[in-house]
């Protein structure tokens, strides 16, 4: 699975994105992928950075990426995606947003991704995978994705998921909250 893609994400990434979607179960939830690109040519999602829990606004976005991409360079990793939750349990379209997010990204980097939660998928058998991965700067093409190693998927299923994610919205909220520097 996600060999003819070359997409692989890891468990930090994974269980940041479903954290932020169970945190803001009824708002629309996004953020920015960082990884690497591997020498056969494979991507690893290895970080989510959570940004928002509502539909962002031109400046905010600008302001967040700038401060993603300073992360990212220190981190010695590239931007290479991002994700999208919709605030609707049936909706499960790739937002304009994160359609167009995704086409700033791959001006940068080709291979961008867009990772669309399945938020009825959230909680159940944990063999279905809960994120669906969509390449192209619009999202048009699915793409199989690898996920994380059953085992941790299982610790992830085991604890509850952690509420106390931060995005850049809780960031502007209170700016003592670090949205940069969390663990899965």
């Amino acid at each position: 699975l996600g060999a003819d893609s070359g997409l692989e994400v890891a468990i930090d990434a994974y269980s940041k994105i479903l954290s932020h979607a169970v945190k803001y179960p009824m708002r629309p939830v996004s953020g920015i992928i960082i990884g690497t690109e591997g020498k056969d040519g494979a991507t690893t999602l290895e970080d989510a950075i959570p940004l928002f829990h509502s539909y962002p606004m031109g400046p905010m976005l600008e302001l967040a990426m700038m401060q993603v991409e300073e992360y990212s360079k220190k981190k010695e990793k590239k931007i290479v995606g991002c994700y999208w939750a919709n605030e609707l349990l049936d909706d499960h379209s790739i937002h304009k947003t994160a359609k167009r997010i995704g086409a700033q990204i791959a001006k940068y980097f080709p291979k961008a991704c867009i990772l669309l939660v399945d938020n009825k998928r959230i909680g159940k058998d944990k063999k279905t995978p809960v994120v669906a991965a969509f390449l192209g700067s619009d999202g048009s093409s699915s793409v199989p994705l690898a996920g994380p190693p059953e085992k941790d998927l299982d610790s992830l299923h085991k604890e509850p998921l952690k509420s106390k994610i931060v995005d850049f919205d809780d960031h502007l909220d209170d700016l003592s909250a670090d949205w940069l520097h969390q663990s899965a």
